[in-house]
């Protein structure tokens, strides 16, 4: 029989260990209570949200507000990744096309109010937090082989996340974190990166021909903006409880996604409700208000302090110049 191994311990070895035991377990006690501010796992969303509203503005604690806008964000990605969304063989339907959307909208219902919030009371130093759900939730499933509106359609829950911090930023005039949002988070495509403004809009996710067989937006000219519209609109309630102002904010974020993708070098930006709401209601015109703004700013105008072409006074009026252009256009085509 072989000997046992002796032992080392001794009891001032033991004691030794109890004591740094006992540390350890008390630094982790002092951590949940550092984060154990907000709910746990299995709390409801509207805590979270409440959660992020104390955090938000406070620098101090952005760890805490990382650590539960990243459980959000994982929140969304499970679902999103699973089997029921994630496969793009099933046969093009109405009835599919219509789960699908409401699936996607119900994955970030919980995360899109948290981002709408977020970037509306979130000062720059939050702007990288906002980037990183958008370019998580975007890349989580790669684009592959099967039906094309299925392939398109994964990036809808990135899009309307997008449009929650948008407006949200806008309304704010947030706009370090619109930047962060459209032009620093990237989506993966097969050649290459490019930034959200470039792949996460309307034309790239849902045609207008599938938008047109989703429930009531047959008749609509822009449906997937008026899809995106209806969907923000409760996201952003209590941030901005007035509907005409979050009509504005919504307007201008749109309008902020065709002229910053215009100024990238896209030949044609999109054109969301705005486009059609100009024709028959002139003082609304959110194009002619950018334009007043700038003329009477300059260079102090808040896109160009916060990055948006690049600082570039003429730059800024070229791209809203050609892009206007491309807004008439489509106008003309609608009526």
């Amino acid at each position: 029989m072989k000997n046992e191994p002796k032992s080392d311990l001794t009891t001032e070895s033991v004691r030794d260990l109890v004591r740094r035991v006992s540390s350890l377990e008390e630094a982790v006690r002092g951590l949940y209570r550092a984060i154990g501010e907000y709910p746990e796992r299995e709390s409801d969303q509207e805590s979270d949200l409440s959660t992020v509203r104390r955090l938000v503005v406070d620098e101090k604690r952005r760890v805490q507000l990382q650590l539960v806008v990243n459980r959000a964000t994982d929140t969304v990605l499970s679902t999103i990744s699973g089997p029921d969304l994630a496969s793009f063989g099933a046969p093009f339907s109405d009835d599919e096309l219509r789960r699908r959307v409401d699936s996607y909208r119900t994955a970030v219902s919980g995360l899109a109010p948290i981002l709408a919030e977020g970037c509306y009371w979130g000062e720059s130093w939050t702007s990288g937090l906002w980037q990183k759900v958008i370019h998580r939730v975007a890349n989580a499933v790669e684009g592959g082989s099967g039906i094309v509106v299925w392939v398109q359609l994964r990036l809808l829950p990135a899009m309307m996340l997008l449009y929650a911090g948008g407006v949200g930023a806008v309304a704010a005039e947030r706009y370090e974190n619109l930047l962060a949002i459209l032009l620093r988070a990237t989506v993966r495509e097969p050649s290459e990166s490019r930034p959200a403004v470039m792949t996460l809009v309307p034309n790239k996710v849902l045609g207008l021909n599938a938008a047109h067989k989703l429930e009531g937006m047959g008749r609509r000219l822009t449906p997937v903006s008026d899809l995106m519209f209806e969907a923000a609109r409760p996201w952003l309630q209590e941030a901005v409880p007035d509907d005409e102002s979050f009509e504005i904010a919504f307007d201008r974020f749109e309008f902020m996604l065709g002229v910053v993708a215009v100024d990238l070098g896209k030949h044609s930006g999109p054109v969301g409700r705005f486009g059609w709401k100009r024709l028959h209601y002139p003082a609304s015109d959110v194009v002619v208000t950018v334009r007043q703004e700038i003329e009477r700013l300059g260079d102090k105008w808040p896109p160009l302090k916060a990055g948006f072409f690049e600082g570039d006074l003429e730059r800024a009026k070229s791209s809203i110049e050609s892009y206007e252009r491309i807004v008439t256009e489509v106008g003309g085509r609608w009526f």
